[in-house]
């Protein structure tokens, strides 16, 4: 005798429920999705004759669907959110998947213990959302053990991931298993500050290899080493990956990975975008990747090395990329001790008539004004130079700025955005900038805050906001100097029709 069971009436109101009466409807609202998958519904039908309506199908598709695959353990329902995930995971119907994914693009899971089972369900949503496009995992740590999980895979036929002959343990060894499909459209994969080592990147390296869809890697605050840095080399030097943007931010790596590092730049023509901020590679570093990066085949666009420990020494042979390089526009050399030394010898590829250089960081780089004549010079020469960051140079002074704006006045300077704050600025210099303000047509953006420019300074630099002429569509200024000066100047923020923006720092 065969018996029909329907349970809609008390689903309903266990999904009703959900999340209102503690953690015990979860596992329950667990069991149900598990139930109504199509395998174990004939096997329970096939064993004790026992038929379980598909009815409730539609109802639980209308449950998960409109839920946000995005969250915090700093929000009270991270639990239960992550809790919808493993109910998909227990259905282990395709159809039914894709259709309560096929809305998602991204996944945002931050500060979180992620158990095994955890990391199950994450690379089965991984490797069943078609839409999928990004998945961001921050400060999330890998493999914390829970008594309670089940970590037995589902019945073999379910969508689950399947064992591969590489052995790994590694904590990432499920999710590149996932990326490994060729189905996957993934394209943006974040894992910052999730203590991974030197042993999650032979799993990495091997995903590199075969995947050829995902456009960023971003490893941010893991401890990978250099030899775990040279494992994913291996990987990007791989014709089918695709990769075009790396971040390897504070990855405690050195000169030694440098190399391997240059290498990829000469064989993956994808690669535009490379981030080493705080690492300290220092300048024989940065010297092994300058083999590369003056290579014709190197197509690099972007290059960050933000207190990398540089000095002058290095700076000849970047100087030497920027008139080689035909790709590169944008360079921050921000917190390193260059000094006035290291950026005359920059000026000088600034200078070379080859030079793509769009955006060049030198935040805190110990400038003084005697760099400034030959940074006036390159800006005379340089017609594609945008952008200039030199905040936090305090011995730059009113006398390094007047020097500048010598330059800025000019017709021929191209720059559209430069940063001056914390540069020890006063009043004295404002005359100068003023001019600036009413001639310069191509100035969009100038920054400087935290200076001490008094009341005359911002007087003389509000007059020139309201000239017609003036084409300035942001300033940044101290917010205290703004507050004490604002009643004189509230008509100044208008230009023809358009609105201009002064930010406060």
């Amino acid at each position: 005798m065969k018996y029909t069971v329907t349970p809609n009436r008390d689903a309903k109101l266990l999904l009703e429920n959900y999340g209102k009466s503690g953690n015990y409807l979860m596992l329950t609202v667990r069991f149900l999705f598990g139930l109504l998958n199509e395998e174990i519904m004939k096997d329970i039908e096939k064993k004790i004759g026992l038929k379980i309506s598909p009815k409730i199908k539609p109802d639980l598709l209308k449950w998960v669907k409109p839920k946000k695959l995005s969250f915090s353990s700093l929000h009270d329902e991270l639990t239960y959110k992550l809790e919808e995930f493993h109910c998909l995971y227990e259905i282990q119907e395709e159809s039914f998947v894709k259709s309560a994914l096929d809305h998602f693009t991204e996944i945002d899971i931050y500060n979180y213990p992620l158990t095994q089972m955890d990391q199950m369900v994450i690379s089965f949503f991984v490797k069943s959302c078609p839409t999928l496009k990004s998945l961001w995992l921050s400060v999330c740590k890998f493999g914390v053990e829970d008594k309670n999980e089940e970590l037995t895979p589902p019945p073999a036929k379910r969508l689950c991931l399947q064992e591969q002959a590489e052995p790994n343990n590694s904590p990432v060894y499920l999710l590149c298993q996932a990326l490994k499909d060729p189905n996957r459209k993934l394209k943006i994969l974040k894992l910052e500050r999730c203590g991974l080592t030197t042993g999650c990147c032979g799993s990495l390296c091997h995903m590199l290899r075969t995947n050829q869809t995902l456009s960023e890697l971003e490893l941010k605050w893991n401890q990978l080493g250099d030899s775990g840095v040279k494992l994913l080399c291996e990987g990007l030097k791989c014709q089918n990956s695709g990769l075009q943007k790396i971040v390897l931010w504070g990855c405690e790596l050195t000169a030694d990975c440098c190399g391997e590092l240059s290498s990829v730049l000469t064989t993956r023509k994808t690669l535009t975008e490379v981030n080493l901020n705080l690492n300290e590679l220092g300048d024989s570093g940065v010297r092994r990747l300058c083999t590369g990066l003056k290579h014709p085949d190197c197509k690099l666009q972007k290059l960050w090395l933000d207190k990398c420990g540089l000095t002058a020494n290095c700076c000849g042979v970047l100087s030497s990329v920027l008139s080689t390089s035909q790709t590169l526009i944008e360079l921050s050399l921000n917190l390193n001790k260059l000094g006035d030394a290291g950026v005359k010898q920059l000026c000088k590829g600034l200078r070379h008539p080859d030079c793509k250089l769009q955006t060049l960081g030198l935040f805190r780089c110990d400038l003084t004004a005697d760099c400034c004549g030959d940074l006036s010079s390159a800006l005379g020469m340089n017609q594609v130079l945008t952008e200039l960051d030199l905040k936090w140079n305090r011995q730059l002074g009113d006398s390094g700025v007047k020097v500048l704006c010598e330059r800025l006045k000019h017709p021929g300077c191209r720059l559209k955005k430069i940063r001056f704050s914390w540069c020890n600025l006063t009043a004295d210099c404002c005359s100068d900038l003023s001019t600036v303000l009413s001639t310069n047509q191509i100035l969009t953006e100038l920054d400087l805050g935290e200076n001490n420019l008094g009341y005359s300074g911002l007087k003389l630099l509000c007059e020139k906001l309201k000239d017609q002429n003036c084409k300035l569509r942001k300033i940044r200024i101290a917010v205290l100097q703004w507050m004490q000066y604002q009643p004189s100047i509230s008509t100044t923020n208008l230009h023809g029709e358009e609105k201009r923006e002064t930010g406060l720092c």
